[in-house]
Formats: structure tokens, C-alpha cells, sequence
């Protein structure tokens, strides 16, 4: 149940209060406020908790899709809120963009919010050999978890009926190599069995997965969600290959100007520190 750990943050952080410390999180996704952590309803993005400041809407609205889970998580965040889980003077708050630190800054002002994205291993020696098969055109990496909000059921069906407008899905020269694992993973190798323009790689190391940007003509964020700091996206950016999304071609300031700079280890360890 989602309200045992929150009941526990929240003795955590009475405790921290008398003993004069404080207590970090990074915010990974939305349910801060939102039940299914995605601000995603009915296939369209929706706001209703956040600008209504009432999660128990995910309630309402079976934002799990999933009565029972619904009714708990939606319960479990509002009870935070009741605690002051996240609007506690301790608790600092590190959003991985600033678009979600604003948000954080507007429910939770009692609670200092710092903006410190996720850390993009920046090492061109760190990369194992890594060879595709040969192909006659472009060859276009596709990494990620493979779920629905991450764009897999819209880029399979746009690759197998080429209906999207970015031009990339219905070039019948451009192969997709797909890495990952996640719920669609089944969809994705029945796929590569039958469709050419697909290749599955299976789960592939961090190591792995620079040596396939590398190997590759592009990067397609495939994402149909708000994401909070896209590790792979971030990193193909400082590769510079072409970086691509339903809406055609990303430049690689964009994904600066979105998510931040990106931050080695010793960098986001400094920022933390400052805290």
C-alpha cells in the first residue's frame, strides 16, 4: 500500500525537524500529485489534480484503470498532502527539470526546491563495440522502456501503416532498432518477426547503449508523456546524431533548454552537496 510509505517519510521527517537535518528526493515522475504518476488520462494529457490541488481525483476518474489501485495511490498522495510530506520545511524537493520544479514551487512552498537533472555519461571510452546488421538506408536506435507511454503501440502502428508525419515511419528505406524491456516488449519482438524495418536487440547495458547511438544514423524519442529527464535523449544530444520526435527533428539546444545541461557524476554530486 502507497500510504505505508508515505506515513514513513513523514516520521522521517518530523524527526529530521528536531534534530535540525534535512531530507533530499528526486522527483522522478508526477505523483506528487497525480495517481498515475504520468499527467495521462483517456489518451490525452490531463491537469486536473494539479491545477484543482485535489488528487483525489485519480480516483474519480480510475486514473490506474484499476479501481481498487486508483482509490489506494490517490488516497495515499492525498494523505501525504495532509501530512505536509512534501510541504515540509526539511524536505528538500529536487526536480530533474524546470518545468516540474515550478510545479513543485507552486503546491509546496514551505519545501526548497532545487533544479539538478540526471547524470549523462559523457565518456567516449566508455562505449563496448557494439555492430548492426547491414541495412540499405538509415537505421534509427529506439531506446527505453518499452510501455505505452513511451510512445511503443503509436511508433509500431506508424511504422507498420506509415501514417505519422514526421516522414521517418513511412520511408521504407529507415530501420528501427529497438533496446529495452518493459510490457510491450512481446508487441515489439512479434513485430520484428514479421516487419523488416523493425530489429529487437533485447535489454541492453549503459555501455551498450552509447555504442548503439553511436552506431546509429538517429535517435527517436518515442514518448507521448511529459518525461522528466530523458537519460538516453540527453545523451544522444551530446553525441551529436540527428535527434528526431513525432514532431521531426530535435536540435540538441532544445533538449538543453527542456532538461538541462547535462551533468557527470562528480557535477551532480557537487550540486547535491549545495543542498
Amino acid at each position: 500500500m502507497p500510504l505505508w510509505g508515505y506515513g514513513t517519510v513523514a516520521h522521517v521527517l518530523n524527526w529530521a525537524l528536531r534534530k535540525g537535518r534535512i531530507v533530499a528526493s528526486t522527483i522522478h515522475n508526477q505523483r506528487y500529485v497525480c495517481a498515475n504518476g504520468l499527467f495521462w488520462r483517456n489518451n490525452e494529457e490531463c491537469f486536473q489534480c494539479f491545477h484543482s490541488q485535489n488528487p483525489l481525483w485519480g480516483a474519480v476518474y480510475n486514473c490506474r484503470e484499476n479501481t481498487m489501485e486508483s482509490l489506494s495511490y490517490a488516497s495515499a498522495i492525498s494523505s501525504a498532502w495532509m501530512r505536509n510530506v512534501y510541504n515540509h520545511p526539511t524536505h528538500r524537493l529536487i526536480a530533474l527539470n524546470q518545468k516540474t520544479a515550478e510545479r513543485l514551487r507552486k503546491l509546496f512552498p514551505c519545501a526548497p526546491v532545487v533544479q539538478i537533472p540526471n547524470v549523462v555519461n559523457q565518456n567516449t571510452e566508455e562505449s563496448d563495440s557494439f555492430s548492426l546488421p547491414a541495412w540499405k538506408g538509415k537505421k534509427i536506435a529506439v531506446v527505453g522502456r518499452l510501455s505505452f507511454e513511451k510512445g511503443m503501440q503509436r511508433l509500431i502502428n506508424a511504422i507498420r501503416w506509415g501514417s505519422e508525419k514526421d516522414g521517418l515511419t513511412s520511408d521504407p528505406s529507415v530501420r528501427f532498432i529497438f533496446a529495452g524491456d518493459g510490457p510491450m516488449r512481446s508487441l515489439i519482438e512479434e513485430e520484428a518477426k514479421v516487419n523488416e524495418r523493425v530489429l529487437y536487440l533485447g535489454k541492453i547495458s549503459e555501455k551498450e547503449v552509447r555504442s548503439l547511438l553511436q552506431s546509429s544514423d538517429g535517435y527517436f524519442f518515442s514518448s507521448i508523456v511529459e518525461e522528466q529527464s530523458p537519460t538516453v535523449l540527453r545523451q544522444a544530444a551530446t553525441l551529436n546524431i540527428p535527434l528526431y520526435s513525432w514532431d521531426g527533428r530535435i536540435k540538441p539546444q532544445e533538449v538543453v533548454a527542456q532538461w538541462g545541461s547535462p551533468l557527470t557524476a562528480r557535477q551532480w554530486v557537487d550540486a547535491f552537496l549545495k543542498l
